[in-house]
């Protein structure tokens, strides 16, 4: 992988920036910012900073603002050099030009960056860090999806509307319905370069039941965000003060993958007022009626969006099965009919429909046949288990009225 780095010193200066440098600004997905005492006498650093800062808006271009060897209180606040340079630029420059300029640096300081001390060791070492920042964001690691998707392309963007990465709020959304963590995964993947870090928390419910256990998902969640293999924390406070510190500095998102009850998120993440703006939290889970009732919690610090991972059509789903049954995206033409009962047995369900299409790959019609009467009285172990579980979670009334329910089909 190239990385084209792109420095301006050797155009030509004046009061106004040339195209190529507007272009080379717009074309760039990093702009590294370097506030030093005198950035805010040059009129054309000026002019950059508010161009960069358009580019953040309009096309989610990375800012990294580096505070060398100055205070970056001062240069948020326009103070000490910055202001005198301003109230300079204000006795011979357009008035709304320079309130541009003072909005866009109070943008740009706004955001996590590196503050470079005078005297204070070896540069090399925030370089380093800010080296490993891009790269990091350019080569994000990846969650593993499985081949063969169908029919999640349209999911995947309507999950990516209600996140709205461009906003700079922090954003709770819930994910629930059939075929949930694997949307979450793909949109994981989608988006993540566009923040600080994240973190995919899986199997949240079966590894919260013990005290060891939350302390081992608060080390995970620690060491996706902090970048650091070796954490090891010795008690559950310690990890929390952690991440709460840690989260306010930078934007993050937050995957926490098979949840049942709240509380389970809240023992990793307290209160969503940590996140830094920008930030954004997705919660699995099986019980859409655990998001409508956070919904609906008037003392909640932010509002939890829903996102409902709707069934596979019937076109989707006998794609799905055709690309694993016959290896192919369309059916064979004699097994249409075995095929039609098939796709109706799945109902819509991805999973279902690849633990079914594999096992008729290669058999005769009278093997399709013969597997359609087995599945009647006796469903495939692996779809029995998806079933079971959201059986499992009701309580014994619930439990019951499913059994006499049952007993009319």
């Amino acid at each position: 992988m190239g990385i084209h780095t792109f420095r301006d010193h050797k155009l030509e200066r004046g009061e106004e920036i040339e195209q190529e440098l507007l272009g080379t600004i717009e074309g760039s997905r990093f702009s590294i910012i370097v506030f030093s005492e005198r950035y805010a006498d040059s009129k054309c650093c000026l002019g950059e900073l508010t161009k960069i800062m358009e580019c953040k808006k309009e096309k989610d271009q990375i800012v990294i603002p580096v505070f060398y060897h100055v205070d970056p209180s001062d240069v948020r606040k326009q103070r000490g050099s910055v202001g005198k340079a301003f109230v300079k630029h204000e006795t011979n420059t357009d008035e709304e030009k320079v309130k541009r300029w003072r909005a866009a640096m109070i943008e740009a300081t706004n955001i996590g960056g590196w503050h470079v001390i005078k005297d204070n060791g070896y540069e090399s070492k925030p370089i380093k860090e800010i080296i490993h920042f891009i790269f990091k964001r350019l080569k994000p690691k990846l969650l593993p999806i499985e081949e063969h998707m169908v029919g999640l392309k349209l999911r995947l963007e309507k999950l990516k509307s209600i996140l709205n990465i461009h906003m700079g709020d922090i954003c709770v959304v819930g994910i629930c319905g059939i075929g949930k963590a694997t949307v979450a995964k793909m949109v994981s993947n989608d988006i993540l370069c566009h923040f600080n870090g994240g973190s995919f928390l899986e199997d949240v419910k079966s590894r919260s039941k013990y005290h060891s256990d939350k302390l081992r998902l608060l080390q995970e969640l620690l060491r996706d965000i902090q970048g650091v293999a070796n954490l090891e924390l010795n008690n559950n406070s310690e990890g929390v003060d952690m991440i709460k510190d840690r989260l306010k500095s930078q934007n993050f998102l937050i995957v926490i993958d098979d949840v049942d009850h709240w509380d389970q998120v809240q023992t990793l993440i307290k209160s969503c007022v940590w996140f830094a703006p920008g930030s954004r939290i997705i919660v699995i889970t099986r019980d859409k009626r655990l998001l409508e009732i956070c919904q609906m919690d008037e003392s909640s610090e932010i509002e939890v969006l829903l996102y409902e991972a709707n069934a596979l059509s019937n076109e989707e789903s006998i794609k799905l099965f055709s690309q694993y049954a016959f290896k192919q995206d369309v059916p064979e033409v004699d097994h249409i009919n075995l095929l039609d009962r098939m796709v109706k047995y799945a109902q819509g369900h991805p999973l279902a429909l690849k633990v079914l299409g594999s096992s008729l790959y290669g058999k005769t019609i009278d093997e399709w046949e013969n597997e359609l009467d087995k599945l009647k009285n006796s469903p495939k172990k692996e779809i029995n288990d998806l079933f079971r579980i959201s059986i499992d979670k009701l309580n014994y009334f619930e439990k019951e009225v499913f059994l006499d329910i049952a007993c009319f089909f």
